[in-house]
């Protein structure tokens, strides 16, 4: 029978697991250190433009997830045409790339090594589930040594900081295509658009918070958790690595940077994937392409994986540096004034993923539930690459498993199914 919930943070997940509960006549209680409702998704005003941290989006698959269909029938959405690039050996190519795309823009020498190395590719002898062979065995076997030198092997480093060798497959296993070489060839690659709230994602938020206001939920707002015998379940959207401490549930965190680029004119682009060594940032977004508002002077949100530098990197001391970079890049114009408006560090944004991470994931989960009333839901609860949509479903999962006063500790089990979500970009 319905009983008290305690939801810990107020990101997404929180939100939808308090609203869904509380419209099973739970007594729901939301607790959140920051000062407002969102986590990433909060955002933040930069030169009077509503910014988000890091560039959001929803693909149309996303609304496939039932929560977050029923949000967008109330919420007004605006779809946007994908205008990446892939920066590339100084190409600029498009992405989603395909095989012959890559070929075709790296020129006849190193094109010809990334098409053989692709067509050669020995796909069927890769593994599955437990059996991690790394990032490093798993891209090779699906892409070829030229594509896997040239473009994964870098993005690796950068991003995780580690040797790919010792990263997981899990790391690259829903960016890389499985598919035979034939396929590809038959079915061109899609590169639908995206949708956005026609407000910004703060009114998913926003809309969030209403539900859980008019379901009867309490939002507590600059408050630290304490422990509460009196609560039946606690739904925690903290990090896993703070419920287990000494399992090492290791993180990369991420730096992001607003610059302003007064008086040039930029391409036409949505995002620039920036796989290379030679340039510390991993993406490059034009503000103006992800939300209703223009950016004037251009704006562009530069995102620095924490695997490029130290957290405490002094980046803002380096707009300089930022700017040869990004114009080597073929981003901004050569000459180009760019200016610092705003900078934000993001620590533990991509869980570190390392050969083996599934058997520290099951314990950690193991343990996190032991209690008989404590699970872990959404993207760091369950320290999990995923989207925003994502995380809305496991915590709707998580709602339905403790209306259904199934058990607890069976919570592990039941969340092995999340473990194959599919990252979109």
């Amino acid at each position: 029978m319905p009983g008290r919930a305690l939801v810990v943070g107020a990101g997404v997940a929180g939100l939808v697991v308090a609203w869904r509960l509380a419209e099973h006549s739970w007594r729901v209680q939301v607790c959140e250190q920051q000062a407002q409702a969102g986590g990433l998704l909060a955002g933040r005003r930069v030169d009077g433009v509503a910014c988000d941290l890091g560039a959001h989006r929803l693909h149309a698959a996303a609304l496939q997830i039932p929560v977050l269909a029923e949000l967008a029938r109330d919420l007004p959405m605006i779809v946007r045409p994908r205008k990446g690039r892939i920066v590339l050996r100084g190409q600029h190519l498009a992405y989603p790339p395909t095989p012959w795309g890559l070929a075709r823009g790296l020129g006849l020498v190193e094109g010809t090594r990334f098409a053989v190395g692709f067509a050669a590719a020995p796909r069927w002898r890769t593994t599955h589930g437990d059996d991690d062979v790394g990032f490093a065995a798993f891209v090779r076997a699906r892409v070829g040594e030229a594509a896997y030198a040239g473009f994964y092997a870098p993005y690796a480093r950068k991003v995780w900081g580690l040797d790919p060798a010792d990263l997981s497959q899990t790391c690259a296993k829903q960016r890389v295509s499985a598919a035979a070489p034939w396929r590809l060839l038959r079915r061109p690659v899609e590169r639908p658009g995206f949708l956005l709230p026609s407000t910004g994602f703060g009114a998913l938020v926003a809309a969030l918070v209403t539900r859980c206001e008019r379901s009867g939920v309490t939002l507590d707002f600059g408050q630290t958790v304490q422990p509460q015998a009196d609560v039946d379940r606690v739904v925690y959207t903290g990090h896993l690595s703070d419920l287990v401490p000494d399992l090492d549930l290791g993180h990369r965190g991420l730096h992001l940077l607003w610059l302003a680029v007064p008086g040039a004119s930029l391409a036409d682009v949505d995002t620039w994937y920036c796989p290379e060594a030679q340039f510390s940032f991993g993406r490059v977004t034009q503000v103006g392409h992800f939300g209703a508002q223009a950016a004037s002077p251009p704006l562009l949100c530069v995102e620095i994986p924490q695997g490029a530098g130290p957290p405490d990197q002094p980046w803002s001391d380096r707009i300089g540096e930022l700017a040869g970079q990004l114009t080597a890049a073929g981003i901004v114009p050569a000459r180009a004034r760019v200016e610092l408006r705003d900078r934000a560090w993001l620590p533990r944004v991509y869980p570190l993923h390392r050969r083996g991470w599934r058997q520290r994931w099951r314990e950690a989960l193991r343990r996190a539930t032991a209690d008989g009333r404590t699970l872990p839901i959404g993207r760091q609860g369950l320290w999990l690459h995923c989207n925003l949509d994502h995380a809305m479903h496991t915590a709707d999962a998580a709602a339905d498993w403790i209306a259904t006063e199934r058990d607890v500790r069976q919570w592990p089990a039941h969340a092995e199914q999340f473990l194959g979500l599919q990252v979109r970009d």
